[in-house]
């Protein structure tokens, strides 16, 4: 007797998805969520999966420097900002 192929449950996708986030998170690639400003007037946004990432343009404690060194869209900023720079210099 041959089986039919079933779908995946949503229980089942959810966990893929959920563990795929995960996963994207630990290796640095967070999900965008738009700038914000806190209280004292800096801008960050939090990552859209949930993992608790703080993404800060000019990080200023020891915590979100280290925060950001894991980051890859901040290390991105980063070398397109060096690269901006480097342009100017040039002219």
């Amino acid at each position: 007797m041959v089986r039919r192929w079933k779908p995946p449950s949503m229980k089942t996708l959810e966990a893929i998805y959920e563990a795929e986030r995960r996963e994207a998170c630990a290796g640095g690639y967070h999900k965008f969520g738009g700038w914000k400003t806190d209280d004292e007037g800096r801008s960050y946004w939090d990552c859209l999966h949930g993992c608790g990432h703080r993404h800060r343009r000019d990080p200023v404690t020891e915590q979100e420097t280290l925060a950001e060194s894991t980051c890859k869209l901040y290390q991105r900023e980063q070398e397109i900002a060096e690269e901006r720079a480097r342009r100017e210099n040039k002219e």
